[in-house]
């Protein structure tokens, strides 16, 4: 059975929706002023995942990011990853790492790299998607 999250809320041991969007904003600020990019990978965590599932691979998540990245929820079913200093390139050598350790199904995954790859400063939209 697959928990309902509601807004707001943290579940599996990472931040909720709301405060994982302000350091979303806060990065997107930081970035346009000091320059480093960043990139947000998205793990979409559909009905066909188990809480069991997501438990372990959000602890898998937890002990890869560094210490200057965040992990939260997105939205209601997209786990996020913010990899502070990180392009494009960086996040693809993360996630096959993760892909690595990982021993069942990789969930389906989006990666934005800020500015590069952002539509706009108020939509999550980019173009590298799995």
């Amino acid at each position: 059975m697959l928990l309902t999250r509601k807004k707001k809320k943290e579940l599996f041991g990472i931040m909720g929706e709301d405060e994982f969007q302000l350091l979303l904003k806060v990065e997107r600020a930081r970035a346009d002023r000091e320059g480093p990019t960043f990139s947000l990978v998205l793990f979409e965590m559909n009905k066909i995942y188990t809480d069991k599932y997501i438990k372990d691979f959000v602890e898998l998540l937890k002990g890869r990011i560094r210490l200057v990245d965040y992990l939260g929820w997105f939205d209601a079913h997209t786990i996020g990853i913010i990899l502070f200093s990180t392009n494009v390139a960086g996040a693809n050598r993360f996630l096959l790492d993760v892909e690595k350790k990982t021993r069942t199904i990789f969930p389906a995954y989006s990666i934005f790299a800020y500015p590069d790859q952002w539509v706009n400063s108020d939509d999550q939209s980019g173009d590298a998607e799995n």
